[in-house]
């Protein structure tokens, strides 16, 4: 007989042959080298008693349980592309350097042609994005850029494929493979190159672009709930706050949830952040309160009717202000410049 191992319980690898069972049958076997595996199989080639198959008691396996090893999956590999333009090379038999070939996987050439996209020659505003199909958290971009490389460029995310957020802005970009690393909570299924200014007249030439990190899951609802749930807001309107402690617990109301779909928790984190961009400090009435201080201390009769109307006018739009508890710094300054004046 001989023992197999397996880590799918598909493929199997003989660790030892040759094996014929003991006088006493108790077998036991060691091995001179580590043997990784999660399946072990006793395969038996011939047996004593042929007419009676096989028989075991008992079959022992000992070891250390070991980790396996996080392997990095480029998910934007073959994934749906697009690009801002696609260069036709007319001296080379019209080839044409498409945005898929950046996410073939590949760096040579295919039936003779360079496996790299290309952008048209002389431009600047030139893109190129993957759609990822899913929702993920993204965790790593690879750049491999050709000579033709962008000197100043983005790297964007988006959920729809319209609004787009910077995540990496080079200045001084140069060819060669760029790597760009990102915190969780990068949620995205768009991801893009954005191009400002090329390295020279040949526009932007990519070999690949990956992409990588994890299918989005519920848990990024209670990571971000536990980051922001201890936020002071107390310099915030309370109209504003308002909406951001809504869309905070309900960040802990949907992470409870068992069936929410990836696209809903993408939907409650983007409500959240625009909570979070939208809260509005509290506007420093002082000087504003200083002025209707002093002008209600006017004497009236030192005025002609028709100005002491026109201040009253002003004043009494002051007052709203300043009893106004969610008015704006903006609000405050304008009503205090048409009060000064």
């Amino acid at each position: 007989y001989q023992i197999e191992v397996s880590n799918d319980d598909e493929n199997w690898e003989i660790v030892k042959s040759g094996l014929v069972s003991n006088s006493d049958l108790t077998d036991k076997i060691s091995f001179d080298e580590s043997v990784n595996a999660r399946y072990v199989k006793i395969h038996s080639l011939k047996s004593k008693l042929y007419k009676y198959g096989i028989n075991i008691y008992e079959i022992e396996v000992y070891g250390v349980y070991t980790e396996e090893e996080a392997v990095e999956t480029n998910i934007a590999l073959n994934k749906p592309s697009y690009a801002s333009s696609e260069y036709i090379d007319t001296k080379d038999g019209n080839k044409k350097y498409v945005s898929s070939l950046a996410f073939d996987g590949r760096t040579d050439k295919i039936d003779g042609q360079a496996s790299r996209w290309v952008s048209n020659r002389e431009t600047s505003d030139e893109w190129i994005y993957v759609d990822l199909e899913d929702y993920y958290d993204i965790s790593k971009v690879v750049l491999n850029w050709e000579g033709a490389c962008g000197k100043e460029y983005k790297i964007q995310v988006s959920t729809d494929a319209k609004n787009w957020e910077d995540i990496s802005h080079v200045a001084d970009g140069t060819a060669g493979i760029k790597t760009f690393t990102y915190e969780e909570g990068t949620i995205a299924r768009y991801v893009r190159m954005q191009g400002i200014e090329p390295a020279g007249k040949y526009g932007y030439s990519l070999w690949e672009f990956e992409v990588y990190g994890n299918l989005l899951t519920k848990d990024i609802l209670k990571l971000t709930y536990d980051q922001y749930k201890g936020k002071d807001v107390s310099a915030y309107t309370p109209a504003s706050v308002i909406v951001y402690e809504s869309a905070l617990n309900n960040l802990n109301s949907l992470y409870n949830n068992e069936n929410i779909s990836r696209g809903k928790i993408v939907e409650a984190i983007e409500q959240f952040k625009d909570a979070l961009n939208k809260l509005v400090e509290k506007a420093n009435k002082t000087l504003l309160q200083e002025l209707v201080n002093k002008i209600n201390n006017l004497d009236k009769s030192q005025y002609t009717e028709k100005t002491w109307k026109t201040l009253e006018s002003q004043l009494e739009l002051a007052q709203k202000v300043l009893e106004n508890e969610n008015a704006t710094q903006e609000d405050v300054d304008k009503v205090y410049e048409s009060l000064d004046n």
